[in-house]
């Protein structure tokens, strides 16, 4: 549903004042299981990379300017856009204040080409991002079936940039596999005691159960 990207080699830097959230964020994931594998720069961001424990799955951490403690974030906003072919889901953290980044998070497959052997499922990739917009500009042609629609809730309390890390990062846990496909394997192999602890995993599930987690919204 959404294109993986290519990763360059990481990058090695960090300044003094960088030092404080990037530990803090290392502690935190790796005492939650994920295995800390370093930082990357791509797409204009830098990024800190985590890897599932017993899967290739990855999480990567924008490093955002702001301050990472700030209680900055207010309102969460589901997005669903594409077309009859294509479609991808979406959270943003909105701030009251202007200055604050924007933060955009999704879940998508990690390539169906990285699969391990005799797997049945891509791995997932979990991206907690430096908005590029309240609503993706598609790379893909728009046909006159596309679509956008929107759903845009305040959050139960306010959120600082940690606090989205740390339960965006707790919920990734149950989502190490993208278990949606054109061939509806999921579904074919229900009875398989191999996929007996799998959970479904999409975009959506993932986004509509992040908007209920931060707000008193109730997704279905």
């Amino acid at each position: 549903l959404f294109r993986s990207h290519p990763f360059p080699t990481p990058q090695p830097c960090m300044s003094e004042e960088d030092a404080a959230p990037e530990s803090w964020t290392r502690a935190l994931l790796t005492g939650k299981g994920f295995q800390d594998k370093g930082s990357q720069n791509w797409n204009r961001q830098d990024w800190l990379v985590f890897e599932f424990a017993k899967t290739p799955s990855k999480l990567y951490v924008s490093k955002i300017s702001d301050n990472w403690t700030a209680k900055a974030y207010s309102k969460i906003r589901y997005v669903e856009a594409g077309d009859a072919e294509y479609w991808h889901c979406m959270v943003f953290f909105l701030g009251d204040d202007v200055g604050a980044t924007q933060i955009e998070v999704g879940l998508s497959s990690f390539g169906k080409w990285r699969r391990g052997k005799d797997e049945l499922f891509d791995y997932s990739q979990i991206q907690i991002a430096k908005a590029a917009g309240l609503c993706r500009v598609w790379d893909e042609a728009q046909s006159k079936d596309s679509f956008t629609c929107a759903h845009t809730a305040d959050t139960t309390t306010l959120l600082s940039y940690e606090d989205i890390v740390d339960i965006v990062s707790t919920i990734s846990l149950d989502y190490p596999y993208f278990t949606w496909d054109e061939e509806d394997t999921l579904g074919k192999h229900a009875a398989d005691p191999i996929v007996k602890d799998i959970k479904e995993s999409h975009c959506r599930i993932f986004a509509v159960r992040l908007v209920n987690e931060v707000s008193r919204s109730s997704m279905q």
